[in-house]
């Protein structure tokens, strides 16, 4: 999510050259979906956290499928905004793997070794 975070700002900047009302719904729309998603994100971490006393404790199978429903949520909407149904499977399937390889470079961040061992 990052990354979409990032490409969202980007797009704010440039949003004074955009001349296509249809581009300026998309980018407002796009914009809502991942300001949902994140206030929706932020409220599950945080009552993972409140909630869990001992941080060792294992994810649940039923708190990664919420996450993934939370994502598949966000990607629909987020498809959806280029308002032409002929594109929102591939805009969703993008918006998955995307997700999918962030995931992928987070534990790769975190499985890392540390500078400071070598």
């Amino acid at each position: 999510m990052e990354i979409r975070i990032l490409m969202l700002a980007a797009l704010l900047v440039s949003t004074q050259a955009l001349a296509n009302p249809q581009e300026i719904r998309q980018f407002n729309c796009e914009q809502a979906a991942l300001t949902e998603y994140k206030k929706q994100f932020d409220a599950r971490e945080a009552k993972r956290l409140s909630s869990v006393h001992d941080l060792t404790k294992p994810i649940t199978v039923q708190e990664v499928l919420a996450d993934r429903r939370l994502v598949e949520a966000y990607c629909l909407k987020q498809a959806a905004c280029d308002g032409k149904p002929e594109n929102l499977g591939k805009r969703f399937s993008d918006c998955i793997d995307q997700d999918a390889i962030e995931a992928v470079q987070r534990l790769d961040e975190l499985n890392a070794p540390d500078p400071k061992d070598r």
